[in-house]
């Protein structure tokens, strides 16, 4: 897929939302990286406890809308901060996310890049054991501004 050049629009979507081998689920995904000329991405029913790490890289300068559906054992969410150009980001049914802290924002603390450059539109839906939002240290005046 990484050679696909002119692949802008790609969507993974397994067949069920009950994985049977979690492992299996992730490094299909790793395995399966975009081109970084992507512009939209969607996963659904995603059955790994995390994402690949090419997900959230900023590499992938021109993704602008990401979609993250159905992705039920998934514990965190990927760092999609430091995505230059998205400006919609929708996040749905993963259940087992308790907490949004700063790997959302795509750094590890010592970053003072500003996430989140373009988003105009963030939506989360039935997000059922979500507990916890850890703002943004963006190192600016105005805090969370997301």
């Amino acid at each position: 897929m990484k050679h696909k050049k002119d692949l802008k629009e790609l969507e993974f979507s397994w067949g069920a939302e009950d994985a049977d081998d979690y492992q299996k689920e992730k490094d299909v995904l790793d395995k399966l990286q975009p081109c970084v000329n992507l512009e939209k991405l969607t996963i659904k029913f995603y059955g790994g406890t995390n994402f690949p790490n090419w997900l959230g890289d900023s590499s992938f300068s021109n993704i602008q809308v990401m979609h993250l559906s159905y992705c039920s054992y998934c514990w965190s969410l990927p760092p999609v901060g430091r995505l230059p150009a998205l400006k919609q980001l929708c996040i749905r049914r993963m259940k087992f996310v308790k907490t949004i802290g700063v790997e959302f924002y795509g750094r590890n603390g010592a970053s003072l890049i500003q996430p989140f450059q373009s988003l105009e539109k963030l939506k989360f839906m039935e997000m059922a054991e979500w507990e916890e939002w850890v703002p943004s240290a963006s190192g600016d005046e105005y805090g969370v501004w997301v």
